[in-house]
């Protein structure tokens, strides 16, 4: 009864094998007897019936949740780049708790956090969106003064970013040398003042420098007024009962961005660095021509179009794909409910 309960509406043949594994592991502990497996062969009929119907079920709902266009943009900040690092999930991050707050959050200052917690150190790593807001939620997060990197050239990026960790270095530095550390520190700590730097440099007795330059960049950090409770999930193995496209559009018809990662290779021109990219799916709309259900994507690449290519969409920045074309891809999403 447990299981039919719970799986009468199951559209998922994971689900039927589950079932199953637990009925035959219940026998074999003296949990249930083997005369009830009557009941277990009707409750595999009832899902096998209900995953027959699926397919004309789910192509029903993706159409009438498309028929409303949605766009979020307009409530998100400005198109913005995560240059030569592998922050696009920290971007991804701060695009979801920017939308929940209504305040432009810094992604810089995530994956900072982030990496120090995870990694002890800072890095261009790549990493997860629900775990980079998990890791800012103690401390809280930045405001944003919205250009991360649009000012700065992708190279200057990469070649700083190590000298976050080695900031202790620059306690015995004279003034050119300082000057030159500070510099290269404000690419990432964008609201850092000389006069400032140089007092807590020369000053400072703190074992943590960067921590402390950290919190003088961000002297006013936001805290969320209630809990964020954050959704993870993955395609196929958590989302049984409803495909990808069903399950995003619900979610944007509720009002909520998702973030999503996956493997863009297919849609790009260069082959080079990782293939897993994080975007956020920030709105839908009809193809004009073939009816078919297109999700917007909001990518953190700047206004570029140029990696892009068909079957991939690209107008200064904002990426459009058919959910069909993603179809098959298995696909990470996070979103904060």
């Amino acid at each position: 009864k447990t299981f039919g309960d719970s799986t009468k509406n199951s559209e998922s043949p994971h689900m039927l094998a589950t079932l199953r594994d637990n009925f035959n592991s219940a026998v074999e502990t003296g949990l249930m007897n083997k005369d009830n497996r009557s009941a277990l062969d009707a409750i595999q009929s009832q899902i096998k019936l209900n995953i027959s119907k699926a397919p004309e079920r789910i192509v029903t709902s993706i159409k009438n949740l498309c028929e409303v266009k949605r766009d979020m943009t307009p409530s998100l900040p400005p198109q913005r780049n995560q240059s030569a690092t592998g922050w696009c999930y920290a971007f991804v991050a701060a695009d979801l708790v920017s939308y929940k707050l209504g305040v432009n959050v810094s992604p810089i200052e995530m994956a900072l956090q982030y990496n120090l917690k995870h990694e002890l150190k800072a890095s261009d790593e790549g990493g997860l969106p629900n775990k980079a807001i998990e890791s800012s939620l103690p401390i809280g997060f930045c405001p944003s003064n919205g250009n991360e990197f649009l000012d700065t050239n992708a190279f200057m990026v990469h070649a700083v970013l190590p000298k976050l960790s080695e900031v202790d270095s620059l306690r015995d530095a004279d003034d050119q040398q300082l000057c030159t550390g500070f510099h290269d520190i404000s690419i990432f700590l964008k609201n850092l003042q000389w006069e400032e730097f140089r007092k807590i440099i020369r000053h400072s007795t703190s074992g943590n420098l960067l921590a402390e330059l950290r919190n003088l960049s961000c002297k006013s950090r936001i805290f969320p007024p209630q809990p964020l409770v954050i959704k993870s999930g993955d395609y196929p193995d958590t989302y049984h009962n409803k495909s990808f496209a069903e399950q995003v559009l619900l979610s944007l018809s509720q009002g909520r961005p998702v973030g999503l990662g996956f493997n863009i290779q297919p849609f790009i021109i260069s082959t080079k660095g990782s293939p897993w990219h994080a975007l956020v799916a920030v709105g839908n709309e009809k193809d004009p021509e073939t009816g078919e259900c297109k999700v917007i994507l909001r990518n953190s690449w700047g206004t570029s179009c140029a990696d892009f290519k068909a079957p991939m969409e690209c107008n200064q920045g904002q990426l459009k794909i058919k959910f069909s074309d993603l179809e098959g891809l298995k696909i990470d999403t996070t979103e904060i409910e």
